[in-house]
């Protein structure tokens, strides 16, 4: 079943990507990075907003309240559907490395560490099934990524800087870093810390 879903999410990727890519040649005198990235944000923009949508209607206080062992068909969905995605994005920006389009520089090489970090962690706690709802509330930072890929692509599709619409997003992405980064990961190492030994222990069934 979540190896159907990862599935059905990195086909989606691919037909929202190649449906990016007709639609990109309609803007004139972009280069071949500027277009790719436009896709690329695209695409990452669509995850971002299902992603975001899904996690904050999965949160109940019975789930929150053991994210070690309890699970939620639901929040399994969300994470096997969020694999399929950093699978896709994986491949979408090294062979965009391959073909000379992206350069290769240090922030390409820890994307695409964090996608393969992110991809193991949320494929171990399907296999094991285990802090399936912790990986599940991670996923609410992408809240954030709504708003840091729109303002990507308000920079990409030419506003300017001190335009209402830049502004406005580049606001929002502020505020919910803060509430969505800052805050919800510094709870969870907290709460993570506090339940040391709950997590150890079940690491080690």
């Amino acid at each position: 079943c979540y190896t159907i879903t990862s599935s059905s999410a990195i086909l989606l990727s691919l037909l929202l990507h190649l449906a990016f890519s007709c639609l990109v040649p309609l803007l004139q005198g972009l280069t071949a990075a500027r277009a790719w990235k436009l896709r690329n944000t695209a695409t990452s923009l669509f995850h971002s907003l299902a992603a975001g949508v899904w996690s904050t209607s999965l949160y109940s206080s019975s789930i929150s309240a053991d994210l070690v062992s309890l699970t939620s068909p639901s929040c399994a969905a969300l994470l096997a559907f969020s694999v399929g995605y950093f699978i896709h994005d994986t491949w979408d920006s090294a062979s965009a490395q391959y073909r000379g389009v992206r350069p290769v520089t240090l922030e390409s090489v820890v994307l695409l560490a964090h996608h393969a970090i992110v991809i193991t962690c949320f494929s171990t706690a399907l296999i094991s099934d285990q802090f399936v709802c912790l990986g599940g509330l991670s996923l609410l930072v992408e809240v954030n990524s709504v708003f840091l890929h729109g303002r990507t692509l308000v920079l990409l599709l030419g506003w300017p800087r001190d335009s209402i619409v830049f502004r406005t997003t580049a606001l929002i992405n502020i505020l919910t870093y803060c509430i969505f980064r800052l805050v919800l990961l510094s709870w969870m190492c907290l709460w993570m810390a506090r339940r040391r030994q709950q997590v150890l222990g079940q690491e080690n069934r």
